[in-house]
């Protein structure tokens, strides 16, 4: 799912992914560090969305399905809960 936001003339581009963790290549990288799946997922989606025309800024908001949130997903729900 792809969001646009305009805040204050910025365009932001968000793609919002959902990471599964147990999969089978997965489950031990998910086993020994915290949030690796979600951390993989949004640097698959940084490649294709990175430099859309009229697009300022992209933030991928990966989450992992047992609740995990990414880094730049957590952050930039915080700033949209704090501009509320």
């Amino acid at each position: 799912m792809d969001i646009v936001l305009s805040i204050n003339g910025v365009y932001t581009l968000t793609n919002v992914v959902i990471a599964n963790t147990t999969q089978v290549d997965l489950v031990l990288q998910a086993t020994l560090s915290y949030g690796v799946d979600a951390t993989i997922e949004a640097q698959t989606k940084e490649g294709p969305y990175h430099d859309w025309f009229p697009i300022d800024m992209f933030i991928p908001l990966a989450i992992e399905v047992f609740g995990c949130l990414h880094q730049q997903a957590n952050e930039f729900l915080h700033q949209c809960a704090n501009m509320m």
